[in-house]
């Protein structure tokens, strides 16, 4: 052999091992690429963060609880039929029949199926659970979702997993008819349909029919993008063919199925046989009739184009192509084929958008570690379960909203300060104001608190009634409780003169305020987060012992994943407390006039104050703390009590016992004016209280006009 063909001969031995080894190469690294995907990145499923499950009670207001409007918010309609379908609602006189969705969250009694709630009028007198025909005292609606935090490698989707053998057989069947009818034959690729999609296109002129099989759409959703290539295809097929090698048939079906597009649901796209069956007609798969099974593997194909909300025609069309198909392959009935056909094309509609809660879900996110979303989805699922009220939240917003420009740029918490637990919360955006600020003046009823405090004798400096100078020259005096409201820096400036700014400041320190003292008597406040004053303030409205703010993470048993429960105390005597959040109430509402009872307790406690960037408003009683804080130093103090009134008012706020009256006080009936024990002369007279031994003995001295 020449020389010329040897050396020739040798390089092509040599290319030709080269491009094995290449091959070879190219081949393990799919290997992995598809051992990765099965193994690793489709055992990832996505967070979903809830509000708080909303429970209607035996003896509830439904207008005043709001239930009509949380089915609203939750896509619930009302049904045209005596008997609603899943989803809707109907009245008839006395009787509301609620069709309640299928709730995939276990371990919250969370009630699904037929409900009848028979009301006397606006309120609940009995509930009844239809399926079993028991009468229950209570009722636990699916509580709305808020957000998703989406699995590691997949964008935000609305995606469950469920196992291929409890996912029902006529199902399946339909959707491996539709999509890949030699499924269980081919080896990743269909010859015999990529050689009928050749011809098929080719006598078209232009691409009208696909060939490729579950097994190949699974790798495009799961590893590709969406692009038509040639080198995406050719990858396609490869990992089709390695992964249909490595893997047997059931593991990639269930893949599949677990993890098909059929549309969205709002913004969200909805993932899987067993989302789409809860989302689309509000029940569990494994309830879905052939006709429901037909139209969700109609979807597959186009979910936008065979819409049966937007296209209802073409919907029906194909779901009646699909259950024929059924019927000749034996996978149904013709007595369940004939009723199929005939059925009309329903839907759930999805429902109001989630209530927005950007700030809220950037606390929640904050808390969230990665350790904790890991130990969680390995024992209790997907879903975790916040403190957040959605229709508090949806009043918060309107709320805000009647302030104008103001109420985009306010900061809205509401919590409950015994426990912590936040269930409204609104800021800004990162890119408005801050909302940090605070000065000595915004923390007035700490200032006061000291004043109020014995010494170490027990000897009481100061009670709500005692004296205030107001003027050295003129010798005007002013009542403790009237120099709180109405000579405000000139209490202050008293009180640091008469028990000391290093006293005052140390009490700001025990409330978790970080404060300086210079030049003896002034006292600088670090620059305080609405979440600071609302913590600070909680622990005034507990009367010293508060539960730390949170958003309330929880997973469907009850476990605390955000930080461990703790809480914030302060070693003051909670009837000095008690003495500032009665001095923060309203002077009028507290006023005995013509032998009215006293229905001050009640009220909350209302703290109004500015600083250099904005306004403060706090409101508190032991069961609820409310907290807005506006941009700019002037506001209307009406417009704030109203807003104020308008939130609590509402029955959802509520969630316990409003006040307590701690041991150590006594209470007597003092004139305004004089601040001294009330004669029944004198006409505007309130109920105030002392702690023991420091009541005013004095009756009032004034000849009342």
């Amino acid at each position: 052999m020449p020389v010329r063909a040897r050396k020739l001969l040798a390089t092509t031995a040599k290319i030709s091992v080269a491009l094995l080894a290449i091959f070879a190469v190219y081949l393990l690294i799919m290997m992995g690429i598809v051992v990765w995907a099965f193994e690793v990145k489709l055992q990832r499923w996505p967070l979903f963060l809830s509000a708080a499950p909303f429970t209607l009670y035996a003896g509830d207001n439904i207008e005043s609880v709001g239930l009509m409007e949380r089915l609203k918010a939750m896509g619930y309609v009302e049904g045209s039929d005596l008997m609603p379908e899943p989803g809707e609602w109907t009245r008839s006189g006395s009787r509301l029949r609620i069709w309640l969705a299928h709730c995939p969250i276990r371990g919250q009694g969370i009630a699904s199926g037929p409900v009848q709630i028979s009301l006397d009028w606006k309120r609940v007198r009995a509930i009844r659970l239809m399926r079993s025909g028991e009468d229950v005292d209570h009722l636990i609606l699916e509580p709305e979702l808020l957000d998703v935090i989406p699995a590691t490698g997949f964008s935000p989707q609305l995606c469950r997993p469920c196992p291929l053998k409890k996912i029902q057989p006529v199902l399946v069947a339909a959707i491996v008819l539709t999509e890949d009818a030699r499924f269980l034959s081919h080896h990743g690729i269909d010859l015999v349909s990529i050689r009928h999609a050749l011809k098929t296109n080719i006598r078209a002129g232009r691409y009208v029919h696909g060939a490729s099989t579950i097994t190949q759409q699974l790798i495009r959703m799961t590893l590709l993008s969406p692009a038509k290539t040639l080198w995406r295809k050719s990858n396609e097929i490869v990992l089709a063919v390695l992964a249909d090698a490595l893997y047997d048939k059931e593991t990639i079906l269930q893949a599949y199925l677990n993890r098909v597009y059929f549309g969205q649901w709002g913004t969200l796209p909805v993932k899987g046989v067993g989302e789409a069956a809860r989302l689309f007609f509000g029940q569990d798969q494994a309830h879905l009739n052939p006709a429901q099974c037909a139209l969700l593997a109609a979807m597959i194909k186009a979910p936008n184009v065979i819409n049966p909300r937007r296209h209802p025609a073409r919907a029906r069309s194909r779901r009646n192509m699909i259950l024929e198909r059924l019927l000749k392959a034996g996978d149904i009935s013709r007595e369940e084929y004939d009723t199929g056909i005939d059925s009309p094309v329903k839907m759930r509609r999805p429902g109001q958008p989630p209530v927005r809660t950007g700030g809220f879900l950037s606390l929640v996110r904050e808390r969230i570690t990665r350790d904790a979303r890991a130990a969680h989805l390995r024992t209790d699922g997907q879903d975790l379960l916040t403190s957040l009220d959605p229709l508090i939240q949806r009043e918060a917003y309107l709320t805000l909203k009647r302030l104008g420009p103001p109420g985009g740029e306010a900061y809205f918490i509401l919590a409950n300060p015994q426990t912590g637990v936040i269930r409204a919360m609104i800021s800004p955006s990162p890119m408005k104001w801050s909302g940090e600020g605070g000065n000595l003046e915004t923390l007035l009823p700490l200032v006061v608190l000291a004043a109020l405090i014995p010494d170490s004798n027990d000897e009481v400096g100061y009670t709500l009634t005692s004296s205030i100078p107001l003027s050295d020259q003129t010798g005007d005096t002013s009542t403790f409780r009237n120099a709180f409201y109405a000579h405000r820096k000139l209490l202050i400036e008293k009180l640091i003169e008469s028990i000391g700014a290093v006293t005052i400041a140390n009490l700001l320190r025990e409330f978790g305020i970080q404060v300086t003292v210079e030049r003896a008597n002034d006292i600088i406040v670090r620059p305080l987060r609405p979440m600071d004053m609302a913590q600070i303030y909680s622990i005034l409205a507990t009367l010293g012992n508060a539960g730390a703010l949170r958003p309330g993470i929880r997973t469907i048993d009850g476990v605390s994943l955000d930080s461990p429960r703790h809480e914030r105390r302060v070693a003051v005597d909670p009837a000095v407390l008690f003495l500032v959040n009665h001095l923060l109430k309203k002077q009028e509402s507290i006023a005995i006039r013509d032998g009215r009872p006293d229905f001050s307790w009640a009220l909350p406690s209302l703290f109004v104050a500015s600083d250099e960037t904005g306004t403060w408003s706090i409101a508190y009683r032991r069961d609820v703390l409310l907290l807005f804080r506006i941009p700019g130093k002037r506001f209307d103090k009406k417009v704030v009590q109203a807003m104020v009134d308008r939130v609590l008012e509402m029955p959802a706020v509520h969630s316990g016992n409003p006040f307590s009256i701690p041991a150590g006080l006594v209470f007597r009936k003092i004139c305004v004016e004089s601040g001294l024990r009330a004669t029944s002369l004198c006409p505007r007279i309130i109920r105030e209280p002392f702690l023991k031994g420091s009541q005013p003995l004095e009756w009032c001295p004034l000849r009342h006009n």
